[in-house]
This record gives structure tokens, C-alpha cells and sequence, in this order.
């Protein structure tokens, strides 16, 4: 997630944006999604915003390209604040099966009798 300066027009929000894409495909990883949320107010000001324009990325990659991405956020003076979280995969098959297991252990549903 990025949390980009307010004051930053669009030509200057793609570049920070290709950026990150550029870093991440050097690394040899890929972007899997994007999701412009646009400007938003802000739960507390940072660097006495009150607003800021907010992006998620979505990507697979390795531990020195995530680094390198950091740096690279680090330094950019239109990002207020990053945040990259690891979020393990979960395979179909597990997910789907324990779906199914907590169905078979939850207990019937009681009918009311007046």
C-alpha cells in the first residue's frame, strides 16, 4: 500500500507507480493487481495532511527485490507512507476442503418450539 502526498498531480503519481512496476520487474517478479483508491481523508495527519491519495499493489516476488522496493519508496518524496505486507497463498484444494470440513462440524440448527 502507498499513501501518496496530496498535492502530487497524475503525471507525478504514474511516474511513482512506474517506478514500483520497474523495481519489481528488474527483481524479476510480477504485478499481479492494482487498485487506485484515489484521495481519501486520512484516520490522522501526516506531515500536516489531512488527505492523501491511496494505492494497493498486489505482487509476487523475493525477499532483495522487496528490500530494493523499500529503498526505493524510502527515498521517493511523493510517498508519505508504504506499507508491504507478506501474505502466504493458500492452494484452492486446502481452502475448499477446510470450507467443507467446517460445514460438517457445525451443529444443526434448532428448531423453535412454542
Amino acid at each position: 500500500m502507498l499513501v501518496l502526498h496530496p498535492e502530487v498531480d497524475e503525471e507525478r503519481r504514474q511516474a511513482v507507480m512506474e517506478r514500483v512496476r520497474r523495481a519489481v520487474s528488474e527483481g524479476g517478479g510480477e504485478i499481479t493487481g492494482e487498485d487506485a483508491w484515489g484521495r481519501r481523508r486520512l484516520a490522522f495527519k501526516m506531515a500536516g495532511h489531512a488527505e492523501a491519495y491511496y494505492h494497493i499493489v498486489h505482487l509476487h516476488t523475493d525477499g532483495q527485490t522487496t528490500s530494493a522496493l523499500e529503498n526505493a519508496l524510502n527515498l521517493a518524496e511523493d510517498v508519505l507512507r508504504h506499507l508491504l505486507v507478506r501474505q502466504d497463498d493458500v492452494p484452492q484444494s486446502e481452502e475448499a476442503s477446510s470450507d467443507e470440513d467446517a460445514a460438517e462440524d457445525a451443529p444443526e440448527p434448532v428448531e423453535a418450539v412454542s
